[in-house]
């Protein structure tokens, strides 16, 4: 993978104010600081997540993830990296609106079925009401809860560790010093990946050789780096959106994922940038105009494999009639594949061309090797980026207030 900063220049006396910030997230990596990254060489965690896949699988033929915001986004991009989206059996439940779990459970077959309720805190409104409701219909069809369900909570009293104990179900320990948004490499995003059929040995592996290369890479020199300082000082020339687009309908979760770990990370404060996922080549269609013509106060990721080069046994290609219209000549002889990398490329360009700041991330495929290295490679860039303009990357003190709220309002209901 190779990171082109295409419309970006780093002259050094831009970039050397922030190598204090740099210096401090590698001391801190080499120090063991960052437990989401600590846990990939953890390896009786590691194989604790294998042993339980395995039993899993020998039990069940499908799996409901139910969670929320960091306790989902990252295990579904993992999931739709090896996943048929027409053939799931690995499905995530993220949200709390009923017809969407009512339509789920309509196509289940709860015998062969699993649940995965994941919470950190063991007290997230969301994953709790899922949780609950689906007991009720497991019970109602006759069947113990207890074998249909595993929960993945921090080892401390809460009422989702209260729950699985009154009734007797399996529990895996949510790591107490890895945040949802940051448990990507943990059992919270490894485990519905190896059910989904990910290999998450090839995944951890090359995400252990991308934090490798990162403490040993002179500081200025690395994408991830240069990423962060990116955004720092567009930031500071009112450029504070950041238009995540992959062009692969496969890493569509993966921006989400990034939106999260960006967004929650760094606005604070009065500080901070917007990311917003956008895909090719859907949002040329609905986002572009803006983009091009509209104000200058955005920065743009491209997400771009060569899929010319990609599936020829399977690329599919236009029938006859491409060949009786003079108007489809230029479809002639191309493939599906050719239009997707045709039209990422000329988007890049039409955007340099109106002078704004495109960074192109090119990889040759799509795989657990690849996917490894782009997760680490944008963590490292939040940490760095909140270390630059002064914010603590892993707190979250702005959502507690609509905890509360809501709360009240649903007691109120009761009255």
């Amino acid at each position: 993978m190779t990171c082109d900063f295409k419309s970006f220049d780093f002259p050094s006396a831009s970039t050397s104010r922030y190598l204090e910030s740099v210096n401090t997230v590698l001391e801190k990596s080499l120090k063991g600081v960052y437990a989401f990254f600590d846990v990939l060489e953890d390896e009786d965690h590691f194989q604790e997540v294998l042993h339980k896949a395995a039993e899993l699988k020998e039990k069940f033929s499908t799996f409901v993830i139910l969670g929320t915001g960091g306790s989902s986004l990252g295990a579904k991009t993992l999931c739709d990296l090896s996943t048929n989206p027409f053939q799931e059996n690995v499905h995530f439940l993220n949200n709390v609106d009923p017809l969407t779990i009512h339509h789920l459970v309509d196509v289940l077959d709860l015998e062969k079925t699993v649940f995965i309720a994941i919470s950190k805190s063991g007290s997230t409104a969301e994953t709790l009401m899922q949780t609950l409701c689906l007991m009720k219909v497991v019970e109602e069809k006759g069947l113990d809860v207890k074998n249909h369900f595993q929960i993945i909570t921090e080892d401390k009293d809460s009422p989702m560790d209260r729950l699985a104990k009154k009734y007797a179900m399996t529990s895996l320990t949510h790591h107490k010093k890895i945040g949802g948004r940051f448990s990507i490499f943990s059992n919270v995003g490894l485990l519905p990946a190896a059910l989904s059929g990910v290999d998450i040995k090839i995944l951890r592996s090359s995400a252990l050789v991308a934090f490798k290369n990162f403490k040993e890479t002179s500081a200025v020199d690395h994408p991830a780096v240069q990423g962060a300082i990116s955004s720092a000082l567009h930031h500071a020339e009112g450029r504070n959106i950041s238009i995540m687009m992959p062009y692969l309908d496969r890493l569509q979760s993966f921006a989400a994922w990034y939106c999260q770990l960006w967004g929650e990370s760094l606005g604070k404060e009065g500080k901070g940038t917007t990311p917003v996922v956008a895909l090719g080549t859907v949002d040329q269609h609905s986002q572009l105009q803006l983009y091009s013509d509209g104000p200058d106060d955005k920065i743009y990721t491209f997400l771009v494999q060569d899929t010319s080069k990609v599936w020829l046994d399977r690329n599919l290609t236009p029938n006859g009639y491409v060949s009786m219209d003079s108007k489809l000549e230029y479809l002639k002889d191309r493939t599906m594949g050719d239009l997707l990398f045709a039209e990422a490329r000329a988007t890049m360009e039409a955007l340099e061309h109106k002078e704004r700041p495109v960074r192109a991330i090119f990889f040759a495929k799509m795989a657990e090797k690849e996917l490894g290295e782009l997760l680490i490679h944008f963590m490292l860039e939040t940490i760095i980026c909140a270390e630059i303009i002064g914010v603590d990357a892993f707190d979250q003190p702005g959502v507690e207030k609509s905890k509360v709220l809501t709360r009240s309002y649903l007691k109120n209901l009761r009255s």
